[in-house]
């Protein structure tokens, strides 16, 4: 079998690479434990000539680099985990050879994803193994990931129903998890009284600033991701600049230099 990558590391060019005989069995290495590599479809022999294959391995290479760019790192940090634990399943499953489940039927392949989903619920699987079972959100959410890498490797999603939805099994096996799962509990919010007493014992001028903005940030209901620091490219959120902010004395709009 011959797949498609790209080299690891490359920014100013792209590049490819074929390698024979890739296992998806594999385990990422420590150094990209956390970046799953999406491969397209292979190119066949035809393909393979001259300044044509060249051409078209580079624009691969860089489809692919666009796509991985189009998921934010925390997406592929779960799926990757999410496919670990898939790969763990599978080998105490005695399935380890077949990590897409090609040699079973459509209904083969939703029991294998049904017991997988509930091994994650009973904290079968995973580094931090527990006898204490996990929500009804956590089970679903790492099913959802193993059946996104399906589709990652142009393979149909295997808890999909023959008009593309979660196959009603898996659906209401998640609605048994939630019968019975503890009541979710809010952390409670920061009374507005606290905002009231910030600005009132702001003395100088950049602490009545901060209480301001903090008093701004309340009221339009934003998270905290949203008026806090984020590395760049972490998130898909924008957090908040300074050249956002418009600060005014009166009706006057004050200079951001002022």
């Amino acid at each position: 079998m011959q797949l498609f990558t790209t080299l690891a590391g490359e920014r100013e060019c792209d590049h490819g690479l074929f390698l024979e005989g890739f296992p998806l069995v594999r385990r990422p290495t420590r150094n990209h434990a956390n970046i799953p590599r999406l491969f397209p479809l292979p190119l066949d022999d035809k393909d393979r000539t001259g300044t044509g294959r060249n051409y078209l391995l580079d624009l691969e290479a860089g489809a692919a680099r666009a796509r991985e760019d189009g998921v934010t790192k925390g997406t592929l940090a779960k799926q990757s985990r999410s496919w670990d634990i898939w790969l763990e399943f599978l080998e105490r499953t005695g399935h380890a050879d077949d990590p897409l489940l090609e040699d079973l039927d459509q209904v083969g392949r939703l029991r294998m994803c049904g017991a997988f989903m509930h091994a994650k619920r009973r904290g079968d699987l995973g580094s931090r193994r527990s006898a204490q079972q996990v929500l009804a959100g956590t089970a679903r959410s790492a099913l959802d990931n193993v059946a996104a890498t399906f589709v990652a490797h142009h393979h149909p999603s295997p808890i999909a129903d023959g008009l593309g939805n979660v196959h009603r099994d898996i659906r209401r096996q998640t609605s048994g998890y939630k019968r019975v799962d503890p009541p979710r509990e809010h952390e409670r919010a920061l009374q507005p009284v606290v905002f009231r007493n910030r600005l009132r014992k702001a003395r100088h001028p950049r602490a009545k600033a901060r209480a301001q903005l903090l008093g701004g940030a309340l009221f339009w209901g934003l998270r905290s991701c949203e008026y806090t620091y984020v590395r760049p490219g972490d998130r898909k959120t924008r957090p908040i600049q300074v050249k956002d902010l418009v600060f005014m004395a009166g009706k006057k709009v004050l200079p951001h230099d002022h």
